[in-house]
């Protein structure tokens, strides 16, 4: 009879431990331990006739749940392939007590190990699951941003049909941005097109990998000749950035870049802007018609993306 159970999985390996009684059988402790991998699975039996042992079996199993949930008590694992060997150090007021426990391959039926291997594979077709699921709700969740974002912009293209700016519109208000910091999928940062250029709402502030850039969608394929990107000010008192204020340190180096849907390749939009220390850094170039632009950084290894707004301008309206 099994008064108490638990289980650990380590390193692909399954660590059981039972607090059992029976009429037929003192209380005891059984220790099971089954290797994925290999196939393999080893036991230990701890009862009141085994040496060096704390006495009462009960704090004995709540000993074994400390070390293997907290590694406490200078607990370590040590495996080979005929035996896995478990050390632990019980430290009391008087003394430390070290207790070796040795758990012994047990030889076991082709049946037990074509079970371990199936059950196994059940495990490891589970996690791929879990990691696909997850992905495929990332991915559901960007398609949802986007889609209340056009809805969105639908509506405000209604109502804002004719607000420009000498003659120009300022396209990456009305798209969606996203960031790619060098490992895992896009994901969406509304704050680096929300019209706010003085103070960083948290984005792309930070250390990042290579390569990355920051990617903005339109709802629409659009003209452009002219992108604004605004760096975050290293300075206490930020102030609203014109085109001669400046930056303690350069900021990281960057490229525009504009999609071309018919090659699905991206092209270099005007000079790369090298060694900058502008707040305000405006790139012009010819007029490019695409439906997505991004600021592609050339040196972000290491480096702080201090990027905290992005405007991407449409070409003057001939009238």
């Amino acid at each position: 009879m099994t008064f108490a159970s638990k289980k650990y999985i380590i390193e692909n390996i399954e660590y059981t431990i039972n607090h059992c009684y029976s009429p037929k059988t003192d209380e005891h402790i059984e220790i099971i331990c089954i290797d994925y991998d290999k196939c393999k699975k080893y036991e230990y039996k701890i009862d009141n006739n085994a040496s060096n042992i704390i006495n009462n079996i009960k704090l004995l199993y709540r000993f074994m749940q400390d070390c293997f949930e907290k590694k406490e008590n200078n607990f370590r694992i040590v495996k080979n392939d005929d035996a896995i060997y478990l050390y632990a150090t019980l430290e009391t007021k008087y003394r430390n007590e070290r207790y070796n426990y040795i758990l012994q391959e047990k030889k076991i039926s082709h049946e037990e190990k074509m079970e371990i291997k199936i059950e196994n594979m059940e495990t490891n077709m589970k996690k791929e699951m879990e990691k696909l699921n997850k992905k495929v709700i990332d991915q559901e969740k960007l398609i949802d941003e986007l889609n209340n974002k056009m809805i969105k912009n639908d509506e405000l293209n209604k109502k804002e049909k004719n607000v420009k700016i000498e003659g120009r519109i300022n396209i990456a208000s009305l798209g969606l941005a996203t960031v790619y910091l060098g490992c895992g999928n896009d994901f969406i940062v509304p704050s680096i097109t929300n019209g706010n250029r003085i103070y960083a709402e948290g984005v792309l502030i930070g250390q990042s990998t290579s390569p990355c850039w920051v990617k903005i969608y339109f709802i629409h394929k659009q003209t452009i000749d002219r992108v604004v990107v605004y760096m975050f000010q290293d300075t206490p008192f930020p102030a609203e950035p014109s085109d001669t204020l400046t930056l303690k340190e350069k900021s990281i180096d960057f490229q525009v870049q504009g999609w071309n849907d018919q090659d699905q390749i991206w092209i270099n939009l005007g000079d790369p802007v090298i060694d900058n220390k502008l707040v305000k850094r405006t790139v012009n170039f010819d007029k490019f018609s695409t439906n997505a632009i991004r600021i592609f950084m050339l040196d972000c290894l290491g480096k702080r993306l201090n990027i905290i707004e992005i405007e991407t301008w449409s070409s003057p309206i001939e009238t």
